[in-house]
């Protein structure tokens, strides 16, 4: 499909701008359809966008607002409370092969893909694939997001890079225009250590607009993380779930993120987690409503030890 060059002068277009509008069939010297007119940049009304200042340029700040997970699955409720990640984070899912990071991201993935959506409050999460198998994609379309770009197998640095810098950018584009865009990928191993870190370095939790949040798997972190999350493959292959290693994962200190429930507020410091919560004690019931009781049951494959002060404070945090 083309855009008529009045069109992208009436408009304020970019490079990675997706526009809606009605078009028409090619006449006899053209070779596609052309769009008649702009109705929607990014999902917004053409007439409220404006040029606005580059990406580059805005004034951003750390990560405040925590996006939520939820569902049943317990690598995934583990990495909400412990690894939380918030709107304009670069996150990494760190482990060796066969720790599940690919399962992890598809689950963080599909939870995040439910609150997608084209109008504001919406997220637009765009998902890379770099050198996957052809049945890898299809199972990522089930129950997932559906592959922005992928390259194959084999594909060059360069090939995944160019994939990425195109998803990346359209996203940078939402974030700019006041939306909130999670782009996830699947994995920096492939490309080059600058390339991986640019990647990266796009995620950003603009000023007075909207975010740009990047969670990608790699073996080892690739600098400049604001969360870590970190698998461990002997819990994995013998299915102990949640697969979390505590005593990789985290968050960088600098990262205040503030994570609240309906209840309680709760934080996360110095690789402790702090949650307030009246209960007495953490039974099955508790359980099922306070995080700490949840992630106190599970096995980590290290020791763990939680405390309940009165009817106020659980706590949960590593030995020694």
């Amino acid at each position: 499909m083309t855009t008529r060059l009045e069109l992208a002068d009436d408009v304020p277009l970019v490079s990675g701008d997706r526009v809606a509008g009605p078009v028409r069939t090619p006449r006899r010297s053209e070779r596609y359809p052309s769009l008649v007119r702009v109705d929607t940049i990014n999902g917004t009304p053409a007439d409220e966008v404006t040029a606005g200042t580059r990406y580059e340029d805005m004034p951003c700040a750390l990560p405040a607002e925590r996006l939520a997970l939820g569902g049943d699955d317990p690598t995934v409720h583990a990495i909400e409370w412990l690894t939380p990640f918030g709107k304009g984070s670069r996150v990494a899912v760190t482990g060796p092969a066969r720790a599940g990071k690919t399962q992890a991201l598809r689950r963080i993935g599909a939870a995040l893909a439910a609150q997608a959506g084209d109008g504001e409050g919406g997220l637009q999460v765009s998902l890379v694939l770099a050198g996957v198998r052809p049945e890898e994609i299809a199972d990522w379309e089930d129950g997932g997001p559906a592959p922005a770009a992928a390259t194959a197998l084999g594909a060059s640095p360069d090939s995944q890079a160019q994939a990425f810098e195109r998803v990346v950018e359209q996203a940078r584009r939402v974030a700019a225009r006041g939306r909130d865009a999670v782009v996830l990928v699947d994995g920096l191993d492939g490309l080059t250590a600058p390339a991986a870190r640019k990647v990266l370095a796009s995620a950003r939790n603009l000023v007075d607009a909207g975010s740009l949040t990047i969670v990608a798997t790699a073996t080892e972190p690739v600098g400049g993380e604001t969360t870590v999350i970190a698998l461990n493959r002997e819990l994995t292959s013998t299915a102990r779930f949640p697969a979390v290693d505590l005593v990789a994962s985290g968050l960088n200190p600098k990262f205040k993120l503030k994570i609240k429930n309906s209840k309680d507020d709760d934080d996360l410091t110095d690789g402790v987690l702090h949650v307030t919560a009246q209960v007495a004690s953490c039974d099955a019931e508790a359980e099922a409503e306070h995080p700490a009781c949840y992630l106190a049951r599970q096995d980590w494959g290290v020791p763990v030890r939680l405390t309940v002060d009165g009817p106020a404070e659980v706590r949960l945090m590593l030995n020694g």
